[in-house]
């Protein structure tokens, strides 16, 4: 048996092993071995100063895996100051046989690491060829991994980043954490924003004051903003939600309610109005949200529990790129498969370079549009869905990334 693949996650999505921070890891476990690997079991421990938590047992069953096979077991841990970069966090492999094993394998991990690297490695010992081997996809996503890395910082662009996932008082939004995570990676890696020109916020820390405390007068972007030289990003990733007889789209922060979007949610135009009022040289807005009042999983929000249709006022108005998720009643729904909301899947894949059509070097607005587009749309159809993303912008032309 062998150690296919390793996934991890941190709980603040900024990357990093931190102390004191619980951090999940998803450890794949193969065999490539002749025959069953009968009654085997995979038993977790750490040294010193690694803590290994009870969300998950740290002795586990694996069955009996025959050659080519599989399976996926979650641990969860932490780290105080004293633990070196390479984690002390070990896995024994047991056969009921008695017959094979391996004994204090170190799992790869280490601090310095940025927690998306994906690992691997392989025990030697039981290595003979029985053919192709096939361990299914890896833990980790394409998207996620070979960012493009600009050579050149923009200095003067800001973003914002929002995602959230975990609602207090209505249904989660699938991978919307893991979503404005990576973006994060992409605005500052390949659109060259440095990181403390980035204001990222998930889960409950985006609640209503966020959204006032961004976009007002006065606000984190005001105070930044060169007047026709600064190019400003906003990313959201969570709940939409209609407000029928105003016939307006809201954006549903961590404590808010669908059903009392006008009340506790933040309107879309206001966001318009406000980025607008700040006169930077664009604004390019990113919505991975739909306002049918359904979640991801086509489950409704609203009390009424029907599809509702409004029509959102134009951008262009406000001189704003916007690129939206979904369409009139369509879901913007989540891809299971590459643990990503398929909006944010495919603007991270196009940005990687998928979407520039002609191999200029030049991402351009119209580009990246079309490459969502079709793609999304494509992809929800294989999941029996219906999702039509949208790009509105008065310069098509304009070029996002340079390559």
């Amino acid at each position: 048996m062998f150690i296919v693949d390793i996934g991890i996650e941190d709980n603040n999505g900024n990357g990093k092993i931190e102390s004191g921070e619980t951090t999940k890891l998803t450890v794949r476990i193969g065999n490539k071995g002749k025959g069953f690997a009968t009654g085997a079991y995979a038993k977790f421990y750490s040294e010193d100063n690694v803590f290994i938590t009870d969300s998950y047992p740290k002795v586990v069953s694996l069955g009996d895996l025959e050659y080519n096979q599989y399976v996926d077991i979650p641990l969860e841990f932490f780290v105080n100051d004293k633990a070196p970069d390479k984690i002390p966090l070990f896995v024994d492999f047991t056969e009921a046989t008695g017959i094979s094993g391996v004994d204090h394998l170190r799992i790869p991990i280490l601090k310095s690491d940025k927690t998306k690297q994906i690992q691997r490695t392989v025990i030697t010992g039981i290595d003979k060829d029985y053919g192709d081997l096939d361990f299914g996809e890896e833990l980790s996503i394409d998207v996620e991994n070979n960012i493009p890395q600009t050579t050149k910082t923009n200095e003067n662009a800001l973003a914002v980043i929002f995602g959230i996932e975990d609602y207090k008082n209505v249904s989660n939004v699938t991978f919307a954490h893991r979503d404005a995570r990576f973006i994060k990676e992409y605005f500052n890696k390949t659109l060259g924003i440095e990181e403390n020109n980035i204001y990222y916020k998930v889960n409950e820390d985006v609640g209503k004051a966020e959204f006032d405390k961004v976009f007002s007068k006065g606000g984190w972007l005001d105070k930044r903003v060169k007047y026709g030289k600064t190019e400003i990003y906003f990313y959201y990733a969570g709940h939409g939600s209609p407000d029928i007889k105003q016939n307006k789209a809201y954006l549903i922060p961590y404590d808010g309610d669908p059903n009392y979007a006008s009340q506790t949610g933040y309107e879309i135009e206001k966001i318009y109005i406000n980025l607008a009022n700040l006169k930077a040289k664009n604004v390019t807005v990113f919505l991975d949200a739909c306002f049918s009042g359904a979640n991801r999983e086509n489950e409704m929000l609203l009390a009424d529990a029907r599809p509702i249709t409004i029509e959102v006022d134009s951008p262009i108005a406000y001189g704003i790129t916007v690129f939206s998720a979904a369409s009139n009643k369509e879901i913007s729904s989540a891809w299971t498969d590459m643990k990503h909301g398929l909006f944010s899947y495919f603007l991270m894949k196009g940005m990687q370079g998928n979407a520039d059509k002609n191999s200029d070097g030049d991402l351009t607005i119209k580009e990246l549009g079309d490459y969502i587009q079709s793609n999304v749309s494509e992809q929800a159809g294989f999941l029996d869905r219906e999702q039509t993303p949208s790009v509105i912008s008065d310069n098509d032309n304009r070029v996002l990334i340079n390559f």
